[in-house]
C-alpha cells in the first residue's frame, strides 16, 4: 500500500467513525431518559441520581422476569449485596458486610416493608427476610451503609425495603402456575377492582417443595391485600395487610472432604429431624390528612406479630429455640415546604431533601407558570 492510498484508507474511518459517533449522539438525544425514582432515602419519591447515598434497586419487570423461589435470587442483583441460601426458605445476609450469624446479625440489618419495620427492636432473626412476598413485590430497594434514624435502629450495614403494589397498579385478574424438579409446585394469584374513591388489590402466593434433599422440603403461603381511601379527597389513606405462614423440613450439614462432589453423599440430610415453623401477620397504614400548615403530614399505624420455632441442630444438645413478639405504634412525620418564603427564585430552589418535598397525590401548584395547574399521578410514597 502506497503512502497516499494509506492515507485515503485513513481518512475514510476517521469519516466512518465521526458519522456513527454523531448518528450515536443524536440517537442518545432523541430517546427519552428514563429516571430511576427510589423511595426509601428520604421517604419521598427522588431521583436515584440526585440521592447522595448508596443505594441499590431492583424493578417490578426485573423480580418478574427472574421468577424468583427466594429472596436471594432478587437480592444478589444488586452491587455490595451477597445473600447466601440455606436450607429452604433460610438465608444470611451480607451487605458490605462480613456474611453475619445468630445474634451478631440482629442489629446489623433493617428489613422494611412498604417503609415500616417487620419486627421491632430486639425481635428480629437472621432469617426473617422468608416473612416478606418478595416473590410478587413491585421493587425491592436496598440502602448500602449505616442508615440513619428514620426507619429506627438496627441499620449497621443496611437496609432493605420491599415495596408493594397498590390496587391501581395490579391487573384486574391473574393467576400462575409454575411447576419444577423434586416435587416443586407453586400457584399464584392477582387481583384488583377500583371505585370512584376506593380501591382493593389482593396477591397470594402458594409453594410446595419437596427439596432436592434427603426430606427438605417446606410448604410457604404468603398472602398481601391493600385499600386505597380517599383519592383526591382531603385524607388520602393506604391500608395493607401482609400475612405470611412456613413450615419447613430443614436440611442439616453434609460432612466430609469433597462430600459436595460426591452425588450420593450431597443429597443426604444428617439432620432429619430439624425443622423451622414460622407465621407473622402485619397490618399498617399509611395515612396523610390535610393541614393549615405549609407542608404534608404522614401518619404510618401498624400492628404486627409473630412467631418461630425451630430445632438448633447446628448446636451441641440441639435445643428448640421459640420466639414472638407483638407489636403496635405510629410512625409519624411531617415535611415543611416554606416554598419561596426563602428562595423568592424558583430556579434557586433546592430541588431535593427534606424540607422541600414533591406533592405526591393531588394537586399541585406549578410555579413555572402562574396559574396554571398540573395532576400529579405519583402514588402516596411509602
Amino acid at each position: 500500500m502506497t503512502l497516499l492510498n494509506f492515507r485515503l484508507a485513513r481518512c475514510r474511518t476517521l469519516l466512518i467513525a465521526g458519522v456513527s459517533i454523531a448518528a450515536a449522539t443524536a440517537a442518545r438525544a432523541e430517546s427519552p431518559t428514563l429516571e430511576v425514582v427510589v423511595v426509601t432515602a428520604q421517604r419521598q419519591p427522588v431521583a436515584t441520581l440526585a440521592t447522595p447515598l448508596s443505594i441499590g434497586r431492583v424493578d417490578r419487570s426485573a423480580i418478574e422476569l427472574l421468577g424468583a423461589t427466594h429472596s436471594s435470587e432478587a437480592l444478589n442483583r444488586v452491587p455490595g449485596v451477597m445473600v447466601q441460601r440455606g436450607s429452604g426458605q433460610e438465608s444470611l445476609t451480607a451487605i458490605r458486610s462480613p456474611v453475619l450469624t445468630g445474634a451478631g446479625s440482629c442489629g446489623a440489618f433493617l428489613f422494611l416493608e412498604n417503609g415500616v419495620p417487620i419486627r421491632p427492636v430486639g425481635f428480629c432473626n437472621v432469617n426473617e427476610m422468608l416473612e416478606i412476598n418478595t416473590e410478587q413485590a413491585d421493587a425491592i430497594e436496598v440502602l448500602r451503609g449505616t442508615g440513619t434514624a428514620l426507619y429506627g435502629s438496627n441499620s449497621v450495614h443496611g437496609t432493605i425495603n420491599v415495596l408493594q403494589d397498590a390496587p391501581t397498579e395490579l391487573p384486574p385478574w391473574q393467576l400462575g402456575l409454575g411447576l419444577g424438579p423434586d416435587q416443586y409446585t407453586r400457584g399464584s394469584l392477582i387481583a384488583s377492582h377500583q371505585g370512584e374513591t376506593t380501591a382493593f388489590g389482593i396477591k397470594a402466593l402458594y409453594t410446595h417443595d419437596g427439596g432436592w434433599r434427603d426430606e427438605s422440603g417446606f410448604d410457604e403461603g404468603k398472602l398481601n391485600a391493600t385499600l386505597t381511601t380517599g383519592a383526591g379527597g382531603s385524607i388520602p389513606s393506604r391500608f395493607d395487610l401482609a400475612a405470611t405462614k412456613l413450615e419447613q423440613e430443614t436440611a442439616g450439614f453434609i460432612l466430609g472432604k469433597n462430600a459436595y462432589r460426591d452425588p450420593a453423599l450431597s443429597v443426604q440430610n444428617l439432620n432429619p429431624e430439624a425443622y423451622r415453623n414460622a407465621n407473622a401477620v402485619r397490618i399498617t397504614g399509611l395515612v396523610q390528612p390535610q393541614t393549615s400548615l405549609p407542608g404534608q403530614l404522614e401518619l404510618r399505624p401498624y400492628l404486627r406479630t409473630s412467631r418461630m420455632d425451630f430445632l438448633q441442630h447446628f448446636l451441641l444438645g440441639q435445643p428448640v429455640e421459640r420466639n414472638g413478639q407483638e407489636s403496635a405504634g405510629v410512625m409519624t412525620s411531617f415535611d415543611w415546604d416554606f416554598g419561596d418564603r426563602l428562595w423568592p427564585d424558583h430556579r434557586a430552589r433546592p430541588r431535593v431533601g427534606g424540607f422541600f418535598p414533591r406533592r405526591r397525590s393531588g394537586w399541585a401548584h406549578d410555579r413555572r407558570q402562574p396559574g396554571r395547574q398540573r395532576n400529579s399521578s405519583r402514588r402516596p410514597a411509602l
